[in-house]
């Protein structure tokens, strides 16, 4: 029985220390062809909802600047940036909204590449587990 214990304990420790090193940052895309690392996705709807309204209000004035290729790209979206951070998470991490199912694919990829940009500006990452 001891000896199952102890397998059992070290098997818990080595579990928490896999979960606890983890990067919690997706990685980059990277740069060579045929690799088969994963893409960066958004964290817009894992973050905190102080992360959220950061973003929110970061992709808002990337919208609102002059010349803003976001808003030339999203034109027929910006509508979105008017509401409140509240009706803008329900829209963008529903899945299933019809505004998101009938953005074309560069518009799908423009807000992808928004929220992002705003991400990384503002180094939001996911929390780690607690350990």
């Amino acid at each position: 029985m001891k000896v199952f214990l102890v397998k059992f304990a070290v098997l818990l420790a080595m579990m928490s220390f896999i979960f606890c090193t983890e990067d919690s940052v997706s990685p980059a895309a990277p740069e060579e062809p045929g690799s088969t690392e994963s893409p960066k996705e958004p964290l817009f709807c894992s973050a905190s909802l102080g992360d959220q309204e950061k973003i929110f209000n970061c992709m808002k004035d990337e919208i609102n600047k002059t010349n803003s290729e976001f808003a030339k790209k999203l034109s027929n979206y910006t509508w979105l940036f008017c509401e409140d951070i509240k009706n803008f998470t329900t829209i963008a991490c529903n899945q299933t909204d019809e505004v998101r199912v009938n953005m074309t694919g560069q518009e799908k990829k423009s807000m992808f590449e928004l929220s992002l940009k705003c991400e990384e500006d503002l180094g939001v990452t996911l929390t780690p587990p607690a350990c």
